[in-house]
């Protein structure tokens, strides 16, 4: 483990366009693993190769590619296990309306026939569905079949649906609402005083009474004013003092703003109640108000010239609404609407009155002398008012009717529109009219396009049989009510002669006799000489993400014939004498491959060998992890159960014990076939599970799997990494990658992301490290970063993870830490750039010496010719051009066996005259891992002696 494990802070910029172009090919990637054909699920076009649908099943078909030619099966071997037969366009009866007719309508409005009503209830969304769908509301994408009868033209049409038609609500209106509350009581009004316009000290002690000539009064006169929350007809009263005084001596000056009357002359004031001195009457009747009695003012002295009070006179009104307005008709807006009826004038027989329209959409229509029982047009939109009794109505009243326009709901469904015409328009015309069309059946067909596997049979075990030689499908299939959602019917079945099934397969190729690597230069060769390129075919699209790392340059692949430690020896040996290859990226899902190549890199690296070499590896969240069960060599732990508690047997005691973050997971017994799930650790060796009470085991065979979080995946991730422990493999891992194939997004095996970056480590200098590079061959890490914390992930990189992640949603995919599996021996194993330079020296010095061993003497002169040559590539080491200058040179500084800088040791190896040793000891550099930043903040203090006068 990298003790202690800090990740690094700051991110470094890979500059790719100044890496320089290498004169040598040693350090190129290579892709091993097994390709395999995709036969006809690739997204090409497979018209040549579909069989049209019989609902009677079909035998001895061939496999032919898309041009019908048979395959040559002799090296395309289907394996069962991935061979599966795929419908495109079936369409399985889900629904049928019988009858003459079955209550299907056109709907008359839609003039193109598109569109068919429901004959009763709801065909989708809320409220009561139709009881003929069988509780599966009809979808987009549903085909509806139709039996058609005109009288003389009939017909069938078969439509697909592409639009779902709400429920039409009628249109309505509300004619309740009035924005004047009409007088129908004489009592005594209210005379509010209107404080800033009164003299201080005047008060009204009695407001008049209204009479029902000033009621009739006020209605033609219409001064409308708000009162409270509500318009009301009201009166503005303006009182002056003429001649100061007391009761009698008084006289005033009277104003009506409803009348428009002031009177001619100051009318004098009359004494009343017990202090006659301090109140004074006055008539209104000169004002205008002929039958009110008198206001009587009251002021605790006698009036003086000048003084006044405003009072707003407030008659008693109470709603009086639905007598005096009728409206009717049938609202045919398509909008919402509030009219407004405004009273603008009033006589004793007729009113005058303006419609408008509130929200602006109709003009306004002004009528004039409207009479009792006139039928008036509100707006266009179908309505009329009538006034019914015009004695009602007031001057500067105003009437709202508020229209809700007809409009089809969002919620509940009951029509249909369809890609072409229910029944075609010439038929529409020749039997009279949509209404003249009646339907006699009508059919619901669910579409299907998929795999199809035992879940689309009727009473056989599988849907497709793949032969040596050829293949069968069965008869009968359809869809499960999993799939349509039928309440009554347990499987659906597709119609005969409707859409087509193919074979889809995916086959190993085996490599031939005597093949070894196959060179990639260019893209479009991939194919050609790998496969296709989809995630399915491992080497075809290993090789593209690695000659997409390579930044196009060369990549080699090497065909195995599985995933087996068989398969990848016998391919390995391949390229055991070779040093044309370097990055091995391994296509495989096994650990045992895994830790061979880890071997072999590390046997081709050694002194004897040096075919230096390192390899990458992806590991996947697997789902689940088996914690423990099976025994090195052979056997199982063993327990019983009882009464819903698993308890492990003695003999296996010491070697285990239960923990509390065994909860959640589950428990395996062998001899009933059961899994259980872990609801409470009870002892060391005691779990309660989810069993039944009732069920009983004893020395059952037991498997402990745990659950699916993001703990026990680090834990599974942490434990491959420390078994494979080197320096000359990377475990690359990233939780669950996207990418979108296809048009489809699925998740990205970790063995591509190991493809690529095995390319970007050929394709940078040696000292160039890979950290907070941004990868290219995943498009998202969402559970990254929602998932996993980041001292999750730091406790995962400790254990040498090569991570691959993602901070945020949109951003950049990119390398974490670029680390080896080997922690153990420090930075300079764990860093991966690190053992690159270390290797691309070890080439430079097999090229530089290659010629000499057998060829040349061991003398004086070649001790100080290897001496010299030894030197200059250690100096060229410390060299770098001026384009990476910013990068730096692979090699720092260099010395010799006794520590002289810039010197090299070459001498007899011990007592073998006829072997010469060399020895130079190079310091490179460490990737820059961190930046410790220290910003020191003081407090500015006041100079001594200033003056703060």
């Amino acid at each position: 483990m990298i003790t202690p494990y800090v990740r690094p802070q700051d991110t470094i910029t890979q500059i790719l366009r100044q890496t320089a172009v290498r004169t040598t090919s040693r350090r190129n990637p290579i892709v091993i693993g097994p390709q395999f054909s995709l036969y006809l699920n690739d997204g090409r076009d497979l018209s040549g190769a579909y069989l049209d649908f019989d609902s009677a099943g079909a035998t001895d078909n061939l496999y032919t590619d898309t041009k019908g030619v048979a395959l040559d099966l002799t090296r395309l071997k289907p394996q069962n296990a991935t061979a599966a037969l795929y419908g495109s366009g079936l369409q399985a009866l889900v629904a049928t309306f019988t009858g003459a007719p079955n209550g299907w309508t056109l709907d008359e409005n839609d003039t193109t026939f598109r569109t068919l009503r429901s004959p009763a209830d709801t065909l989708a969304g809320a409220g009561m569905l139709n009881a003929g769908l069988d509780g599966r509301p009809i979808s987009i994408g549903d085909i509806i079949s139709s039996d058609w009868d005109g009288g003389t033209p009939t017909g069938t049409t078969r439509r697909a649906v592409v639009g779902l038609l709400g429920t039409v609500m009628a249109s309505s209106y509300d004619d309740t609402a009035v924005g004047l509350l009409n007088p129908v009581t004489l009592a005594a009004a209210a005379a509010v005083k209107v404080s800033a316009n009164t003299t201080s000290g005047l008060d009204v002690a009695t407001p008049p009474t209204i009479h029902a000539t000033d009621v009739a009064m006020l209605k033609g006169a219409g001064k409308v004013y708000l009162v409270g929350s509500a318009y009301q007809l009201c009166d503005v009263l303006d009182f002056t003092c003429v001649v100061g005084g007391i009761n009698t001596g008084a006289t005033f000056n009277v104003t009506s703003l409803a009348t428009g009357i002031t009177t001619p002359s100051p009318v004098t004031s009359a004494a009343v109640g017990p202090d006659g001195g301090n109140q004074f009457s006055i008539d209104l009747t000169t004002a205008g108000y002929v039958g009110a009695t008198d206001v009587i003012l009251t002021k605790a002295s006698a009036m003086v010239a000048g003084n006044k009070i405003r009072v707003i006179l407030q008659p008693v009104f109470a709603p009086n609404t639905d007598t005096q307005l009728a409206v009717t008709g049938t609202y045919t807006g398509t909008v919402d609407r509030r009219y407004a009826i405004e009273v603008t004038e009033r006589d004793a027989t007729d009113i005058d009155v303006e419609v408008y329209d509130v929200t602006g959409g109709d003009p306004t229509v002004a009528y004039t002398d409207a009479i009792a029982g006139s039928a008036l047009d509100i707006g266009t939109s179908g309505l009329i008012f009538n006034p019914t009794t015009i004695g009602g109505f007031a001057k500067g009243q105003i009437f709202y009717i508020d229209c809700v326009a007809a409009a089809a709901s969002t919620t509940e469904f009951d029509g249909l529109l369809l890609d072409g015409p229910a029944v075609p328009s010439a038929e529409v015309a020749a039997a009279g009219g949509a209404s003249s069309i009646t339907f006699t059946s009508t059919t619901v067909f669910q579409p299907y396009s998929g795999l199809l596997d035992d879940t689309n049979t009727a009473g056989v075990d599988a849907a497709l049989v793949a032969n040596a030689a050829d293949w069968d499908y069965a008869a009968d299939l359809g869809l499960p009510s999993t799939a349509t959602g039928r309440n009554g019917s347990d499987f659906s079945l597709f119609a005969g002669g409707y859409g087509s099934v193919y074979l889809s397969s995916k086959a190993l190729v085996i490599p031939l006799a005597g093949e070894t690597v196959i060179e990639i230069n260019r893209d479009v060769d991939i194919v050609t000489k790998v496969g296709e390129t989809s995630i399915e075919n491992w080497l075809g699209r290993g090789t593209l993400e690695a000659f997409t790392g390579n930044q196009n340059r060369v990549v080699y692949a090497l065909r195995t014939g599985g995933d087996t430690v068989a398969d990848f020896t016998t391919a390995l040996r391949k390229i055991q004498t070779t040093d044309r290859v370097y990055a091995l990226a391994g296509m495989t899902d096994s650990e045992a491959v895994m830790e061979l190549l880890r071997d072999h890199c590390t046997t081709m690296s050694n002194k004897f060998n040096k075919n230096f070499r390192r390899a990458y590896i992806g590991t996947d969240s697997p789902g689940t992890y088996v914690q423990w069960g099976a025994l090195t060599g052979g056997g199982y732990r063993t327990g019983d159960l009882a009464s819903s508690v698993v308890t492990l047997d003695a003999a296996f005691r010491s070697a285990w014990k239960f923990a509390a973050t065994d909860v959640g997971s589950t428990i395996t017994l062998q001899s009933v076939g059961q899994t259980y799930t872990i609801l409470e650790v009870l002892s060391d060796f005691e779990v309660l599970t989810d069993a039944a009470d009732v069920l009983t085991a004893s020395n059952s065979n037991l498997i402990l799997t745990r659950a699916d979080t993001p703990a026990n995946t680090a834990l599974y991730v942490q434990a491959r990494s420390v078994k494979l422990g080197s320096r000359r493999i990377s475990n690359v891992w990233c939780d669950n990658p996207t990418v979108t194939e296809n048009g489809v997004t699925v998740v990205l095996p970790a063995k591509f992301l190991a493809a690529e970056i095995a390319g970007l480590r050929c394709a940078l200098l040696p000292q160039q490290g890979l950290t907070m590079t941004e990868v290219t061959s995943a498009e998202a890490a969402p559970s990254m970063f929602t998932s996993f914390d980041p001292a999750d992930l730091d406790g995962v990189a400790s254990a040498g993870t090569f991570i691959v992640t993602q901070e945020s949603e949109g951003g950049d995919v990119f390398i974490r830490h670029q680390l080896t599996t080997g922690t153990e021996e420090g930075a300079l194993a764990y860093e991966d750039n690190v053992g690159v330079i270390v290797d691309e020296f070890g080439y430079a010095e097999k090229d530089t010496f290659k010629l000499y061993v057998g060829r040349r003497n061991a003398t004086p002169d070649t001790i100080a010719e290897i001496d010299d040559k030894l030197k200059a590539l250690a100096t060229d080491f410390t060299q770098v051009e001026l384009a990476n200058v910013d990068i730096g040179p692979p090699v720092m500084t260099f010395f010799d066996e006794k520590g002289n800088e810039g010197e090299v040791t070459v001498r007899q190896d011990g007592d073998l005259a006829d072997t010469l040793m060399t020895y130079v000891k190079l310091r490179v550099p460490l990737p820059l891992n961190g930046i410790n930043h220290y910003i020191d903040v003081g407090v500015a203090e006041v100079l001594a002696g200033a003056d703060n006068t």
